[in-house]
């Protein structure tokens, strides 16, 4: 089993169990490594899901692929609707910066065109000494997801473009 947060684990009746704390592609790598595992369940209870085997070196795969594309913006690159947005994207998002990304104050959530490339954008303030990282992290998750292309990442102080549109912020309860 996996759990996103504490709360989590807690909701499951598995409170007062060991914990460890693992990035969730870490944690991926090491369960295909266990010939005898079938898959992870996530959150077990009752929102649980179950990643196969096939599924996580899928997952894997799309995470590698993704991080290994990295995107520079061009002079002509615009900032529009992000394209095929999964339904209930946002909330996952916001329960999963929430419950397990504290040092996370703030996301904006755009698409970005240039030229005959189109991704999504995710701004952070954040206080993380490598947001990198934090980058990773948030990058496992919404290959979880199924997200349908690539994702660029930046961080910022404030909103980081006008209008854009905040997914996320700590200060915010409608929000977080």
């Amino acid at each position: 089993p996996v759990f996103t947060s504490h709360e989590k684990m807690e909701e499951a009746g598995a409170g007062g169990c060991s914990v460890i704390s693992f990035f969730m592609d870490e944690y991926m790598k090491q369960v295909l490594d266990m010939q005898d595992v079938k898959g992870m369940v996530i959150n077990p209870g009752e929102r649980s899901f179950f990643l196969g085997r096939e599924l996580l070196e899928s997952i894997l795969e799309e995470h590698r692929r993704q991080k290994t594309k990295p995107h520079v913006a061009g002079p002509n690159a615009m900032f529009t609707e992000p394209n095929d947005v999964p339904e209930g994207f946002e909330e996952i998002m916001r329960e999963f910066i929430a419950n397990n990304l504290d040092e996370v104050e703030k996301v904006w959530f755009t698409g970005l065109a240039d030229g005959e490339d189109e991704s999504w954008l995710i701004a952070v303030k954040t206080n993380a000494e490598e947001p990198g990282k934090l980058f990773d992290r948030m990058n496992t998750m919404l290959c979880i997801m199924g997200t349908p292309g690539p994702v660029d990442y930046m961080v910022c102080d404030q909103s980081p473009w006008e209008g854009a549109k905040i997914l996320y912020d700590k200060n915010d309860t409608k929000l977080s």
